[in-house]
């Protein structure tokens, strides 16, 4: 199960920031309302980021504390297509 890996992730990060990512203090940004299932379960913020597979509508009505639509997967293949221009 999903939730199972936030307690992992916020002792790991923990580790390497030296502070404390209980409860809302974690913020799980996903697509799936699995995801948004897993930060809830956790006790975290939930955000979910309509990228395709299930609508921005879908992810609040799971629980998200917020969504959003993005077009990021074809912004992404936009920007790194061989021969375009980082701007870093």
């Amino acid at each position: 199960m999903r939730a199972e890996l936030v307690p992992v992730v916020r002792l790991s990060a923990s580790h390497a920031y030296g502070t404390d990512f209980g409860g809302l203090s974690t913020v799980l940004v996903g697509d799936t309302p699995f995801d948004v299932e897993a930060a809830l379960v956790a006790g975290a913020r939930a955000v979910g980021v309509a990228t395709g597979g299930y609508s921005a509508a879908e992810l609040a009505a799971a629980g998200a504390h917020a969504a959003a639509v993005t077009g990021i997967g074809d912004h992404f293949r936009r920007c790194h297509r061989p021969g375009h221009r980082r701007l870093s």
